[in-house]
């Protein structure tokens, strides 16, 4: 959830910054310049975004840490297609032989 006390400190300073300083709200907290309530509306709009955003990130980062996905290198080196095949031979199952592969690189990267 986005903190918009702290949106709307950093609308305002931002819009000082750059000279817009027509501020000035209504009885509502509306600000009563048109295009400085519509640039308000666009920028909670974009911190809403943002959040969205960095929510998304964080669920990944969660599931990363959680142990149930692991990085493994895009392009495989020789001697985890060895280690593939190997177990691909032994077993007849590609499943098998990723699960090789994943514990090969957990066991170099552990």
């Amino acid at each position: 959830m986005i903190d918009l006390e702290k949106e709307l400190n950093n609308f305002e300073y931002f819009c000082n910054d750059f000279g817009h300083v027509n501020l000035a709200k209504d009885k509502t907290y509306r600000y009563k310049n048109r295009q400085t309530q519509i640039m308000w509306t666009h920028w909670k709009a974009r911190a809403k975004l943002a959040q969205a955003e960095i929510t998304e990130l964080k669920q990944k980062l969660e599931k990363l840490e959680s142990g149930e996905f692991v990085l493994v290198p895009r392009n495989l080196s020789n001697e985890l297609w060895e280690v593939m095949w190997k177990e691909f031979e032994l077993s007849e199952s590609m499943h098998e032989a990723h699960k090789a592969m994943i514990e090969s690189v957990e066991k170099d990267h552990g």
